[in-house]
């Protein structure tokens, strides 16, 4: 995720908190539906809404549940503050994202990723937050 938000700021001009903001529901959805992280999102629901009764879901439901969130919280600030959620509201451009996503598979911060980077797995996540 960072990767590719490094290379949109590099190349469009976002800013990087922007950036990871937008990305991150969609990044998790990704690897929701590779099975990446299985449970872990889970675990961080309970951080991010401790108010939850999650006792009686399965680690799936938390996981979806934690992606629904990530999702609401970002339409809560596009609604509340006008905060942008998709890219094309900052003027980025689908010509634009091969170029993103070349450049965020050969960022440092790919390294970290427990799942390869590749061109195609960026420019999915992108298309998505497009």
């Amino acid at each position: 995720m960072h990767a590719i938000g490094h290379s949109l700021g590099g190349l469009c001009h976002i800013p990087h908190g922007q950036a990871m903001m937008l990305l991150l529901p969609h990044c998790v959805h990704f690897n929701r539906m590779h099975g990446y992280h299985k449970g872990l999102y889970g675990e961080l629901l309970a951080a991010l809404r401790p108010d939850l009764d999650t006792a009686r879901l399965s680690a799936d439901e938390k996981d979806a549940l934690f992606e629904t969130e990530l999702f609401t919280m970002n339409d809560f600030y596009h609604r509340e503050y006008n905060v942008p959620t998709r890219l094309s509201e900052l003027r980025v451009t689908k010509e634009q994202l091969p170029a993103v996503a070349k450049q965020a598979r050969y960022d440092g911060a790919a390294l970290y990723n427990k799942q390869e980077i590749t061109e195609e797995v960026a420019l999915e996540i992108l298309e998505a937050a497009l």
